[in-house]
């Protein structure tokens, strides 16, 4: 293999990688943020009945 197909290799790959950890990230944000307002409304939830 040439040189110039090997960097663009490690390129695609490494811009893959970045790729899948912004969308993991942005689920887990979005995950996250649906959690809190559940315990948010389960804590409201909990006042009002106890």
């Amino acid at each position: 293999m040439d040189i110039g197909w090997i960097s663009a290799l490690v390129s695609v790959t490494s811009a893959s990688v970045a790729l899948g950890a912004l969308v993991a990230s942005v689920l887990e944000g979005r995950a996250a943020r649906r959690n809190a307002e559940f315990s948010v409304h389960r804590d409201l939830w909990w006042q009002r009945w106890s």
